[in-house]
């Protein structure tokens, strides 16, 4: 088993002492807000069970996220894919002999396709494709893939698998038991996407997709139209530069597909629209994230209907199960072991038990019962040479 640094992905953190004077004005903040009527989005005491370095996580950056039939989390890090269904988990590194298994040992993404196999996006590794045992079944084809980042997969209709990498788009699918590269991928639209970075993706109806870049934002492709439709805010006050980098795609349960935005100076609220399919545009969502958010880079939905959101840098939000846009909002803080471990999260995925798991930037992954919690645990701030900090419950 390797655990540690990777190249590109930070080694797991470091505690930080909170500093009593950044406690103190965040209070002041609270009132001040409440004082003007306005509302102030409080933080939620959510209790966290954590999967760290320390529990057997290969490696504390975990940006993908998936569950097999049998139960186990396919986890995938900065160091390898780990593989936990409750023991000791598995691993899987990169091998030597690129014809037996995988080709780097630096992930982005997990995606269990309709056969219940898994396809694995790696970083400088291309595609690589596992039964569940787990067992190597081949690597996806595609001219260069073999080398570039492959960030997302979504399959359509047809069982095609749809590949967004550093350098394009690819189409795969699986014939008389060998990955064949598709033909649709040559469609005029999609090769246009040659050397695009492509982060998300989303099957529609009628073969249509949804396709999430890093410089162009959202992007429409319907099959036969010669060019892809570039999807604007229909807000007409919304601000010039509608996320460069469309991260998050997400079709809840009464259809609605929610787009998570992010980059630099995005002054948009959270970064986070609703696309419109009969306006083929993007219309504002009905929460209100707070300033400095700074992106919303993952989205899921809970058995009991709730959205959750991971964002860039506050941490875990969830919307209430009415329409009243409320948010609750969990966050790390060094002295609360028990609750999330890093405020940056990559990943969500509710698993078939009932709980939600969160992949971090730094903090490994961390898993939320869908219920409220039983008890409430509050830890004191940390003061200046304190070593430990007891539980208070």
């Amino acid at each position: 088993m390797r655990r540690g640094e990777s190249g590109g992905f930070p080694a797991k953190r470091r505690g930080r002492r909170a500093s009593p004077l950044l406690l103190l004005l965040a209070i002041l903040g609270a009132l001040w807000s409440a004082l003007l009527g306005a509302p102030a989005l409080a933080e939620t005491p959510k209790r966290a069970v954590r999967f760290g370095l320390d529990e057997g996580l290969s490696q504390s950056t975990v940006v993908g996220l998936a569950q097999t039939a049998d139960g186990r989390i396919w986890m995938a890090t900065g160091e390898g894919v780990t593989i936990y269904g409750g023991g000791p988990p598995e691993y899987l590194f990169r091998e030597e002999d690129p014809r037996k298994g995988l080709r780097s040992d630096y992930f982005y993404a997990v995606f269990v396709d309709r056969d219940g196999e898994i396809w694995l996006g790696t970083s400088g590794g291309g595609a690589s494709l596992y039964a569940d045992a787990p067992r190597f079944l081949g690597h996806a084809p595609g001219e260069g893939l073999e080398s570039l980042d492959v960030f997302a997969f979504a399959q359509d209709a047809q069982g095609r698998v749809w590949i967004g990498s550093s350098r394009g788009l690819f189409v795969v699918r699986k014939e008389g038991g060998s990955l064949i590269s598709d033909a649709a991928a040559e469609a005029p639209a999609l090769r246009a996407l040659k050397g695009e970075t492509i982060l998300s993706l989303l099957p529609l109806e009628d073969g249509a997709f949804l396709i999430g870049s890093s410089r162009r934002g959202l992007l429409l492709y319907e099959p036969g139209a010669p060019e892809l439709v570039a999807l604007s805010s229909a807000d007409a006050e919304a601000p010039e530069g509608l996320g460069e980098e469309a991260r998050a795609l997400f079709r809840d349960r009464e259809g609605r597909v929610w787009v998570g935005f992010s980059h630099e100076g995005d002054e948009l609220p959270g970064g986070l629209r609703i696309y419109d399919p009969v306006r083929k545009a993007l219309i504002p969502s009905p929460f209100s994230f707070p300033e400095g958010i700074d992106g919303v880079m993952a989205a899921a939905q809970g058995d009991d209907g709730r959205l959750w959101f991971g964002s860039r840098r506050m941490g875990i939000f969830v919307a209430a199960a009415d329409s009243s846009g409320r948010l609750e909002n969990y966050q790390a803080h060094d002295w609360e072991p028990h609750r999330l471990s890093d405020s940056d999260v990559r990943a969500l995925m509710p698993d078939s038990t009932g709980r939600m798991w969160a992949g971090t930037w730094n903090g490994g992954v961390n898993s939320f019962s869908m219920l409220p919690d039983a008890f409430e645990t509050y830890y004191p701030a940390p003061t200046t040479g304190s070593r430990s900090l007891p539980a208070m419950t």
